[in-house]
């Protein structure tokens, strides 16, 4: 072969075979950009377990036991075991083979329209509460110190005898 004629050969394989060439060079440049799926697939968000709650919680029931009869000025400190945990939809793929049972769990992601996705909330569960003190000025008075302990249990959950009402100085 002479070196003269290798650019007609070049010359005619690209003729031959433009398609292919044209759709491998595609290829080659959707591959070098970046990838945008997959990247904000949420998972289960795992609570760690945090001293005191949201303190706008606190400051909330503080105003209202404050509105009891004789209470007088109240300050609130809950404590939690489990913070808020949001748990998400999943979609669960089955497969049975010869030898054994394939379980595939994929999170449903929803786009909210402007490009931004986030996975499908299945269920929002409340915090779980380990304890409250309470101080206040009225807690010399034993009704003052039931109707207390009663609403916080019913706002916390809390049995009564993992709420203490104390008096104030």
């Amino acid at each position: 072969m002479e070196i003269g004629k290798w650019p007609e050969k070049i010359a005619g394989l690209l003729k031959k075979y433009k398609y292919p060439i044209i759709l491998l060079c595609i290829g080659m440049i959707l591959m070098g950009l970046p990838s945008f799926s997959g990247e904000k697939k949420p998972a289960v968000q795992e609570a760690t377990a945090p001293t005191s709650p949201e303190p706008s919680i606190q400051q909330e029931l503080e105003q209202i036991l404050e509105n009891i009869y004789g209470a007088g000025d109240v300050r609130v400190m809950l404590t939690i075991s489990q913070g808020e945990k949001t748990m998400y939809q999943t979609d669960v793929v089955s497969g049975i083979t010869e030898n054994s049972q394939d379980t595939d769990t994929d999170t449903v992601i929803v786009s909210d329209g402007e490009g931004g996705e986030q996975g499908l909330v299945q269920q929002k569960l409340s915090p779980v509460y380990q304890g409250a003190i309470i101080l206040c000025q009225g807690a010399d008075s034993p009704s003052v110190r039931l109707a207390i302990t009663q609403a916080v249990s019913k706002v916390t959950g809390l049995a009564t005898d993992r709420i203490a009402v104390l008096k104030m100085k």
